[in-house]
């Protein structure tokens, strides 16, 4: 199977459950050991092989542009006007049409991950794969009744 050189990062919403870190900055911007969140995304994915990512704004998106050139050349934005009233599936919906054909990774902008999580995605069969940590879910962990839609295609025209 071909690599994954491309991928899609979330980072539209609002964060409320770091407010007041995020009053007034994404998320995924929130800065940990010197570097946004989202920057320790971007360097597990690379590390995989990525070349391109196409990053989902939102909240106070202007933010990144200050960020542009630690987050890399790799990286376009996507502005996501919308995202107060549609959800995450919709800002995966206008990312995923940025997207060249073949596989792509989908992560979070403000989840910090090791490099071997995306190599593990990477390794499997499966034409769709999903990685959760469910050995040691936090309290702010979503439930079964958090997730806003499943779905799984079958063929490049689903």
């Amino acid at each position: 199977q071909a690599p994954i050189e491309q991928a899609i990062v979330l980072a539209a919403g609002c964060g409320a459950r770091l407010s007041p870190h995020t009053d007034n900055l994404p998320t995924a911007l929130v800065t940990v050991g010197d570097r946004p969140l989202v920057w320790y995304t971007l360097q597990a994915l690379r590390r995989q092989g990525v070349r391109r990512f196409v990053l989902c704004r939102g909240w106070h998106g202007e933010k990144f542009d200050d960020q542009k050139e630690q987050l890399g050349a790799d990286v376009t934005f996507l502005d996501c006007p919308r995202f107060a009233t549609t959800g995450m599936l919709e800002t995966l919906r206008l990312g995923a049409s940025q997207l060249q054909p073949g596989g792509f990774y989908v992560a979070y902008g403000d989840i910090v991950f090791r490099a071997s999580c995306a190599r593990r995605l990477a390794e499997c069969p499966s034409q769709l794969a999903v990685l959760v940590n469910s050995d040691v879910p936090g309290i702010q962990s979503k439930g079964f009744n958090d997730v806003e839609a499943v779905t799984v295609a079958t063929s490049a025209n689903a």
